[in-house]
């Protein structure tokens, strides 16, 4: 007789976490994994009904990201409530497909969160950069001029003059400096 998996007992995870961690970690396409008799077996196999039409997909992805996004902005707004501010790091990502992006990461108490990516349009000069960074912090309930107090970037010269059109102090990353 064979020993149950550990895994058995542990509690079964939401299928919209199971399939927006497929889509985004793994980099699964919509359409692979409507189309894919694999992916649809697996989590039917897993306990789970999978979503049928790219529209169900979509459906379950968004609304999920509507639910995550709602949890981090209760929890930002207990904690500027009782006092605490936050830093922020930045950086311009291109995509394979040649899409530009800015991604944002919040840090506090030894936590990062990332707050996802807006889209770049075009070339970005820092006062674009600087409406992308305060548009992606306002959906999550933060104001750039009061809940951040330090900020972080790679020392591209955008980036830098951008944060230094804020209050928030600016480090160029060690890091970055070296390579």
């Amino acid at each position: 007789m064979s020993q149950p998996l550990i895994t058995a007992f542990k509690e079964k995870e939401p299928i919209e976490l199971v399939v927006s961690r497929m889509v985004s970690l793994d980099r699964v396409s919509f359409n692979r994994m409507i189309k894919s008799k694999d992916h649809q077996l697996g989590l039917l196999k897993r306990g789970y009904k999978p979503p049928k039409s790219y529209r169900a997909l979509k459906t379950m992805i968004v609304g999920f990201s509507s639910s995550v996004i709602k949890e981090m902005t209760e929890k930002f707004k207990k904690d500027l409530e009782t006092g605490h501010r936050f830093s922020v790091t930045s950086d311009e990502y291109t995509s394979l497909g040649n899409q530009r992006y800015m991604n944002v990461n919040i840090h506090y108490n030894m936590e990062t969160f990332n707050l996802g990516m807006e889209p770049i349009s075009a070339s970005m000069n820092a006062e674009k950069g600087l409406k992308l960074l305060k548009r992606r912090l306002s959906k999550f309930g933060l104001d750039l001029d009061h809940d951040i107090i330090a900020s972080v970037s790679d020392g591209a010269s955008v980036m830098v003059k951008m944060m230094s059109l804020t209050k928030a102090t600016h480090q160029v990353s060690e890091t970055c400096k070296t390579n």
